[in-house]
């Protein structure tokens, strides 16, 4: 095969066979037919360009995301990885561009340059910042560093994937660039959770047998760890110390109350209609996650799940009256449950008011966690509707009512649930404590709607707290990051089950009177 350039810059030599063959590879690669393509590709036919010099695998990464790492194999060994268009374009081009990181992982993995650039000195790098849509840009912007690309090249205008990234307003990947830009490339190695992940190294990221998904890194699995923490960025030097709650060692408890089962509810004559036992699925991926995140940041974690909500009850009293408490710098609690606008439900569907919750550690209840940060993360719906769709994404929420039904706490269950109301502390501190100060309220949904909760990956409220909470706790305090947590949602619509796209929106209330670190080398 002789191929010409012609004096515009186009590719001729094709033969009329050759051209017939190539556009059928194009076709079936931008249809993403994989299984009909694995079957024509050829080593005489994988790499015939396009007059544009594009080719097949240029198609492909453009139009279909591939998971199993054996097809990429197949291909790869085909196929050339290094080609480049009439623009210089190369194949992790095409992929950063469109946020395909599975390609970008495989490509990089074979042998292609992480920081070939195009005519206008474009990088792969550089491409994600100005191309990539921005709810993929995070990712692939961590797949290209992890691969080796270099944060300090500049394109043809001068600019940095940093100063692209501001300049597009990718928050995300412009927080993921920010600590690089007072590093040099050859003297610093990105220390990112997707090199360790399992403690698997970029070259063998992949089980033969494993059918993977870079989605799966969206959510990364955190190791613990000693001393520096993997995933954060390096701590600020300008916080003023008087801004924030002490820290200390360990930082506190960690609760984390999981209603993962719920008995079944039988019809009452004149109360609630039959409900079913119910599993909410994905709540222990959120478990998991929850729980190695805040034991690497030092919490004592404890976890109780399917608790009755008169054990609900009983539980955090107990942990309330600990004396563990007054050595402790704050205090966190995760409630996952179904709920309502105002309040979570017991495994027995019996409902606990959540001001009820958080009322047990004011100072006056609590007075071991006086003046501590006290902080609530709730997985919960608040709204009293049930959404058709049940499928793969579904919701928190408490189950439908007939017409015409309302719930009580004796209705819902067998029995009615006494809450205790510790005697009140004497009234001297009101003025110097309040006892609505220092608290901390997070929620996976505004009032009125439903929270998500994926079957087979959590919560994404859950998930991407973690994940920023990994990522940030040493540049930013607790709020500014639930902030980014709630941004992120919102550009980041989410699929439910009947194919509709939902946005999700957050509500934190903060009544904290200084800044929370959860940077635990700021300890005393």
């Amino acid at each position: 095969m002789r191929l010409d350039v012609v004096a515009i810059g186009l590719i001729n030599g094709l033969t009329k066979q050759e051209e017939a063959d190539r556009e059928k590879l194009e076709c079936l690669a931008r249809e993403g037919n994989v299984a009909t393509l694995l079957r024509l590709v050829t080593r005489a036919n994988c790499d015939l360009p396009s007059r544009a010099g594009h080719t097949m695998l240029m198609h492909l990464v453009r139009s279909v995301e591939i998971e199993n790492a054996s097809v990429w194999k197949q291909l790869l060994n085909l196929t050339d990885p290094t080609c480049a268009d009439i623009n210089a374009n190369t194949c992790v081009h095409h992929a950063a561009e469109t946020g395909n990181d599975s390609a970008i992982v495989a490509l990089l993995n074979a042998g292609a340059a992480a920081n070939a650039t195009k005519d206008n000195g474009e990088t792969p790098l550089i491409a994600a910042a100005s191309n990539t849509p921005i709810r993929r840009a995070f990712l692939t912007g961590w797949f290209l560093l992890a691969g080796g690309a270099d944060w300090s090249l500049k394109d043809s205008r001068g600019c940095t994937a940093y100063e692209i990234a501001l300049e597009y307003d990718k928050e995300d990947l412009t927080d993921l660039l920010q600590p690089y830009q007072s590093k040099k490339f050859f003297d610093e190695t990105p220390n990112l959770p997707w090199k360790t992940r399992r403690g698997a190294q970029t070259d063998d990221i992949w089980d033969e047998d494993e059918s993977w998904s870079p989605e799966r890194a969206e959510f990364p699995e955190v190791q613990p760890s000693t001393g520096s923490q993997s995933g954060a960025t390096t701590r600020q030097t300008n916080w003023s110390e008087e801004e924030f709650y002490p820290v200390t060692n360990p930082q506190g408890f960690c609760i984390i109350i999981n209603i993962g089962k719920y008995e079944e509810l039988k019809h009452k004559e004149g109360g609630t209609a039959n409900i079913d036992p119910e599993i909410r699925e994905g709540s222990a991926k959120d478990v998991q996650l929850v729980r190695q995140v805040f034991e690497e940041l030092r919490f004592i974690v404890k976890v109780r799940e399917d608790l009755k909500t008169q054990e609900i009850d009983d539980y955090l009293n107990d942990v309330k009256r600990s004396e563990e408490l007054n050595k402790h710098g704050s205090f966190v609690c995760f409630l996952m449950a179904h709920g309502s606008h105002d309040c979570i439900y017991g495994a027995d569907w019996v409902p606990y008011p959540i001001d009820r919750i958080v009322d047990k550690f004011q100072s006056y209840f609590c007075q071991a966690l006086s003046r501590k940060p006290k902080i609530f993360f709730i997985q919960a719906c608040r709204t009293n509707t049930l959404a058709a769709a049940r499928s793969t994404i579904r919701s928190d929420r408490v189950p439908a009512m007939g017409q015409g039904q309302t719930r009580s706490t004796q209705e819902a269950g067998e029995s009615s649930v006494t809450f205790d109301a510790a005697a009140l502390a004497p009234l001297r501190n009101r003025d110097l404590c309040p006892a609505e100060g220092d608290f901390l309220r997070c929620f996976a949904s505004t009032p009125g709607s439903v929270a998500i909760r994926d079957t087979h990956r959590g919560s994404p409220f859950v998930q991407i707290l973690c994940r920023f909470m990994q990522q940030h706790y040493k540049v930013h305090d607790v709020s500014h990051i639930m902030t980014k947590v709630n941004n992120f949602l919102q550009k980041n619509s989410v699929e439910t089950g009947d194919g509709k796209l939902q946005s999700i929106v957050t509500q934190k209330v903060d009544q904290l009177a200084r800044r929370v670190s959860f940077d635990p080398s700021r300890a005393n």
